[in-house]
């Protein structure tokens, strides 16, 4: 099983996700999950798999049990994005290109991005999670949107900042993100953990 939600219209040189980054077949692998609000820009998550797979699936699982499908101008919305794409690479170059960007700078900074490198939310390690609120706070207030990662969804003391990178972002936007970062942590108080 793979989930797909940092990687599809992400990695690959189309943005088709783990099968193109790696090269694989379409039936490589059994199950993948992943969301649509991301890369799509819509609402709601998928499985995908064999038919029988999500045949079981459908009536054993408990959350699938109870849950419906997305609504048709959802799916719409998605499949148009799919498509879009499919016409048109050039967004997801630009994204990649300006993922590179940002973790080349981060990493000039000596930030600690978690490992990531490759997909559109870059964490910055911060520790605490009031720390992590607290910068998350004082960005918005330099017109920085960051939201913070914190306990349960991340190891207690391991909150981080999920950077969001597009393809439309400048380069002069991400060193003034960073920047901002690096400046509301130091009026803060607040040591970053270094790469």
């Amino acid at each position: 099983m793979v989930d797909e939600a940092h990687s599809a219209c992400v990695i690959g040189k189309n943005g088709g996700g783990v099968d193109e980054y790696f090269g694989l077949e379409p039936d490589d692998i059994d199950i993948k999950m992943g969301t649509l609000s991301k890369g799509l820009g819509t609402c709601g998550g998928y499985l995908a798999g064999s038919a029988a797979m999500i045949e079981y699936l459908r009536y054993n699982v408990p959350g699938f049990v109870f849950s419906v499908g997305i609504s048709p101008p959802v799916a719409a919305a998605a499949l148009a994005a799919v498509r879009l794409l499919r016409a048109d690479p050039s967004p997801v170059a630009a994204l990649q290109r300006n993922i590179a960007y940002f973790v080349k700078k981060a990493r000039e900074a000596n930030l600690n991005i978690c490992l990531a490198g490759e997909t559109a939310i870059i964490p910055i390690l911060v520790g605490g999670d009031t720390e992590a609120f607290r910068l998350s706070g004082m960005l918005l207030e330099r017109g920085v949107s960051v939201p913070p990662a914190v306990y349960p969804a991340v190891p207690m003391g391991k909150s981080r900042m999920r950077f969001c990178v597009t393809s439309d972002h400048k380069p002069e936007q991400i060193d003034f993100a960073i920047e901002q970062l690096l400046e509301a942590a130091k009026e803060a108080g607040i040591e970053l953990p270094e790469a």
